[in-house]
């Protein structure tokens, strides 16, 4: 039996060299550096693939700062509907040019629906009456539903805050869900 443990130590004695090999590192922590007149100072915050900086002591990257909407936001909301649709109903374009002015207007999600719409199949209409505008969240001035009468019935954009801008993200049809 002898040489038969002397095998069994033979195999072990590689596996139990190749279990210790292979445990990963911890990672090491971020030092903290002190300097004389600041004291310890922390890693500066990193940017996100958006771009946004990422607060080290918070999840994820920060949320944009909004505040409730103003009655220019209102305004605003619902001129960038009269400009979607008029740009819309304008068949009196080129197919690229009606395209061109329609996108400049909405987001490239929102445009992109469009780009392979015929603009001999677009029925031309007009707004008739008040666009009325509501808040999706009334704390924030950041996303709205503008709702447009017209002619060929009522339009309902989602209209979205770009910046310092608004910008038609969806156009729903008359008689669509």
């Amino acid at each position: 039996m002898k040489p038969l443990l002397a095998r069994r130590a033979l195999l072990a004695a590689p596996l139990v060299a190749l279990v210790g090999c292979s445990r990963e590192a911890e990672p090491e922590p971020t030092p903290t550096l002190e300097t004389p007149s600041t004291g310890p100072r922390q890693e500066p915050p990193t940017a996100t693939a958006t771009g946004e900086e990422e607060d080290p002591d918070q999840d994820g990257p920060a949320e944009p700062s909004a505040e409730a909407p103003s009655a220019a936001d209102e305004d605003a909301v619902a001129e960038q509907a009269r400009s979607t649709m008029t740009a819309f109903w304008d068949t009196s374009k080129p197919q690229d040019q009606w395209y061109e002015a329609l996108a400049a207007t909405m987001t490239p999600a929102g445009g992109e629906p469009f780009e392979y719409t015929l603009v001999e199949n677009v029925e031309a209409a007009t707004i008739e009456g008040d666009i009325t505008v509501a808040w999706d969240d009334p704390e924030s001035a950041t996303t709205a539903t503008a709702t447009v009468p017209s002619s060929a019935g009522e339009f309902t954009l989602l209209i979205i805050r770009d910046g310092d801008r608004w910008l038609t993200d969806s156009i729903g049809f008359p008689g669509g869900e």
